[in-house]
């Protein structure tokens, strides 16, 4: 008068465990994935009767997780901590393989291992890469990527020790660049010298190279700076040059187109006569042109062959007759007297006016003809106090001075 119940797999690839096989109701659970025909059975005691059911048995893919974006700098590379986890199915092969790969970036990745979910990558060159952690079970994969961004450090650049020339010479120039040979393209670094400060020009010996030469134009303190690009970053250094003028010539006055300008304390010769003093350098009264001006001695009166002598060395290129300008200062009639010559012979009556109290140019009319090559222009004190600052001599007989007049010519 009852009937009996049974459960029962009809097909599929695993094993199936009912909660109870003998109740209409009851839970089925099952060792693989895959489809599965379970019967139920019913008898009482006579006759038999069976239905089935199909149960498709799924499961999930492995959950990846590839770790936080990263940067790096090259050519250091990066330590990928990744996370996998599974379902256990299917139960064969009952387990997962997991791989690591570049899905974008500009150069080549080198994976310490690429099937281990912790592993290291380092990269070819600068730029931004994805990279993807894949899982696969043998029936459903996964993925999940990370973003690593490889940066690099600009050329070292050092400009070299701060250096000192005179005129005309130059310094040259010793640098040092490194660099970590990134970008791969072009792979090298490009160097450029230049100015940052100083009033002149500089000319390089080659302002690409790294040790070079530097030349001049002016006499100042110059600043000059190496580049290095290595066409991603640039980096520089810098350095001090302090270039002094070239000194002063010590050899005769150089006349240029028929003048020759000399500034009085600039002697060539300061002759003393009969143990009279010489020639004074002084800077008592303002005005002068120049480092100074030149005083004579307090001694008595003298003339021509027995005063102190001041002499300048002169290189004529033109032959002519040359008038004679003196910038003087005179504090009065007592002391506003000289006598004036060239190569031992006095040119001329006494040089002197009657302007007092200032510094200004005086003639006198006195001209003297000289040919081509080196003469002595000489100055002999006659009056106590005579104060000479300046003199011109000059073929153009129409022209006359003023202010401080032109620059002191130059000397060989």
């Amino acid at each position: 008068g009852s009937v009996t119940t049974t459960w029962s797999k009809i097909s599929g690839p695993g094993t199936v465990t009912f909660g109870s096989s003998s109740s209409v109701d009851t839970t089925a659970s099952f060792s693989e994935i895959g489809t599965y025909v379970l019967q139920l059975e019913a008898d009482d005691g006579d006759k038999t009767n069976t239905d089935t059911v199909q149960i498709v048995c799924g499961h999930v893919a492995p959950t990846v997780d590839a770790g936080t974006d990263d940067e790096c700098t090259l050519p250091s590379g990066v330590t990928l901590d990744g996370t996998v986890s599974d379902d256990g199915y299917p139960a064969s092969p009952g387990s997962v393989t997991t791989t690591w790969s570049k899905i974008s970036g500009p150069g080549t990745v080198t994976f310490g291992s690429s099937s281990s979910v912790d592993t290291t990558a380092s990269f070819s060159e600068i730029g931004t890469y994805v990279l993807q952690l894949e899982a696969d079970d043998g029936d459903k994969t996964n993925t999940d990527t990370v973003q690593i961004v490889c940066g690099h450090v600009a050329p070292t650049v050092d400009a070299g020790t701060d250096d000192e020339c005179t005129l005309p010479s130059g310094v040259t120039l010793d640098g040092t660049v490194s660099d970590d040979g990134f970008p791969a393209s072009p792979g090298s670094v490009t160097t450029t010298w230049s100015k940052t400060s100083g009033s002149g020009t500089v000319t390089f010996g080659d302002s690409a190279a790294v040790d070079t030469t530097a030349t001049f134009s002016t006499a100042d303190t110059y600043v000059l700076r190496l580049t290095a690009d290595d066409n991603d970053l640039s980096a520089y250094d810098e350095l001090t040059v302090i270039v002094n003028a070239e000194p002063a010539g010590t050899g005769p006055f150089q006349e240029s187109g028929g003048t020759v300008v000399m500034e009085a304390e600039n002697w060539d010769d300061n002759d003393t006569v009969l143990s009279i003093s010489p020639w004074v350098e002084d800077t008592a009264t303002t005005g002068y042109v120049g480092d100074a001006y030149m005083s004579a001695p307090i001694e008595s009166n003298k003339g021509w062959t027995t005063g102190c002598k001041l002499s300048y060395d002169i290189d004529f290129e033109t032959a002519g007759t040359y008038k004679i300008w003196m910038r003087v200062y005179y504090v009065g009639p007592a002391n506003n007297n000289c006598r004036i010559g060239m190569d031992g012979t006095q040119v001329g009556p006494e040089f002197s006016d009657g302007t007092y109290g200032s510094w200004h140019w005086n003639s006198e009319s006195a001209t003297v003809y000289v040919t081509t090559g080196t003469h002595t222009f000489e100055i002999v004190k006659m009056e106590r106090d005579f104060a000479l600052d300046r003199i011109i001599l000059t073929d153009d007989t129409g022209y006359t001075p003023s202010g401080n007049g032109p620059a002191e010519s130059s000397r060989q």
